[in-house]
Formats: structure tokens, C-alpha cells, sequence
């Protein structure tokens, strides 16, 4: 069985993509997001990748013919439908992680939802979400995926979500908003919440119900392979079955054995 699964799964990433139309990236200059615009310009999928830091971007991605690179903000409406004219699907991988500032917490809550940081979560990962789900509707882009956390499965009352929403300025109750705006918007979705993402390699990753709750790790070429299998779901196969991420939240983690993967889960190798 396993024989077969990663017998499949190679075939999935043998596989010449063809698309005629750019995939439009947010979030490509971070670790997952290199990975994820390197491996789909090796397979000639071509990408649009909104970038704040040029520099950086042309750093990384400046000898791939495949990547094109557009500076802009998902702040900026005048401007964000404009750039995603013409994509064929949207993945979005930005997002902030960062410590409190008890005085941006503070007008934050007392001042009507107005908050001066833009970098805060919630113009990062709440704000610029809705920003992207409406350029997709007016640009008939269909299809979004997007990388939240698995801590997003706790409840908003859950002592931990409580302990980490004080410490890193909400960061989870905002990509809980977000994953709800992309639940409820009408567009084919998949939503992916990885374990704490690592520089490390794990032999398997287990593909489990959205239910499922920290704690738990991957690695960042893992995650990187789990993005570019959600745009071929009619390809992939575990188990024998048929498997599509069409319209779910999956949880991914990492295993280096068979020992405590979920039974009902999906058994994935994606070791490279």
C-alpha cells in the first residue's frame, strides 16, 4: 500500500502541468511561498506574485521566466482587482505572527475596530482575505486555497487560544474570521492548517479533518507539496480512493513513522 501511495504521488509531481492562465500568489517571498512559485515554475505553471519588497522578489525569482512579479499591497482595492485580471486561481499565503502591543490591543477594542498598525492581523490576515475573495469574485477566479493554523480548530473560548490571541495580537481569531469569509463566499476553496511549519523534512504528512487541533509540526517543502496538490485534485489518490480539496478545511502534520498517524486520516508520502 504505501508502495502505492508513493508511487502515486510521484506521478502527481512527474506531471507537466499546462495552464494557460497565472496563478496569483500573495505571501511568495516567505519560506513556504518560495518553495511553492519554485516548484510550479519548475512544471511551467506560470504565477503572478504580489510583492512589497522588490528587491527581495527579483533575489529569489529573478531567473525564473514562469514568475512575474507585481509590487502592490492587499490593502490597496483601487489596485488589487486590476492586478489579478486574468489569473485562473488564487493562493494566498500571507499573514503576520507577531507579539501584542497592549496599546494597538487597547485602541484596538475601545476605538470602533480602528487600529493605526496596517500590519496588524487584522488588516493582514481578516482585512486582506476579504480584499482578495472580492477581486476574485470580480475577476471570475473560482478557486482560492489558503494556510492559516491549526490552532484555528480551538474555540475562541479554548484556554489556549485565549493565552495566544493576548500574546500575538489575535492573530488566530483573525484567520478564523477569514476562514469564514472563504467558507461563506460562494467560491471553490480549500483551506489548509498546518502544524508549526519547521526547516525540516518529514517522510510522511497526514492529510486529517479540520477538527483536529495542535499540537503538531511540517515541514516547509512538505506544506509546499500539500499547496500544489490542491490545484490538481482530480489527480490525486490515497488509499486507493479518490481524493479532492475541493471545499474543505484540512490539517496537516508531519510524521517521520507510521506511529500515530489518525487511521481515518489521509496517509500521504511527500518525501522528495
Amino acid at each position: 500500500m504505501l508502495r502505492y501511495i508513493a508511487l502515486s504521488l510521484l506521478s502527481v509531481f512527474s506531471f507537466s502541468f499546462s495552464f494557460e492562465k497565472p496563478i496569483f500568489i500573495t505571501g511568495a517571498t516567505s519560506k513556504v511561498g518560495r518553495r511553492v512559485v519554485e516548484k510550479l515554475a519548475s512544471k511551467g505553471i506560470k504565477t503572478r506574485c504580489l510583492i512589497r519588497n522588490y528587491t527581495k522578489a527579483e533575489e529569489y525569482f529573478g531567473n525564473l521566466d514562469d514568475v512575474h512579479l507585481v509590487k502592490g499591497d492587499i490593502l490597496d482595492t483601487s489596485t488589487l482587482s486590476h492586478i489579478m485580471t486574468g489569473c485562473s486561481m488564487s493562493i494566498n499565503l500571507h499573514g503576520v505572527y507577531r507579539k501584542s502591543n497592549p496599546f494597538h490591543k487597547l485602541k484596538f477594542y475601545d476605538l470602533h475596530n480602528k487600529i493605526e498598525d496596517k500590519n496588524h492581523p487584522y488588516y493582514v490576515n481578516y482585512i486582506g482575505t476579504k480584499n482578495i475573495i472580492s477581486a476574485c469574485k470580480q475577476n471570475n477566479i473560482d478557486k482560492i486555497v489558503r494556510v492559516t493554523g491549526l490552532a484555528t480548530a480551538f474555540s475562541d473560548s479554548h484556554p489556549i487560544n485565549l493565552l495566544f490571541n493576548s500574546l500575538y495580537s489575535d492573530n488566530i481569531f483573525w484567520h478564523k474570521k477569514s476562514e469564514n469569509d472563504i467558507t461563506s463566499s460562494g467560491l471553490s476553496y480549500t483551506i489548509l492548517r498546518p502544524g508549526a511549519i519547521k526547516e525540516i523534512e518529514y517522510e510522511y504528512v497526514n492529510l486529517v479533518p479540520e477538527r483536529t487541533k495542535p499540537p503538531g509540526t511540517i515541514g516547509v517543502d512538505n506544506l509546499a507539496n500539500v499547496i500544489i496538490q490542491t490545484i490538481l485534485p482530480s489527480r490525486n489518490k490515497f488509499e486507493d480512493e479518490p481524493y479532492s480539496f475541493k471545499n474543505k478545511i484540512v490539517a496537516c502534520k508531519g510524521y517521520n513513522t507510521r506511529k500515530g498517524l489518525v487511521k481515518k486520516g489521509v496517509l500521504s508520502l511527500l518525501h522528495h
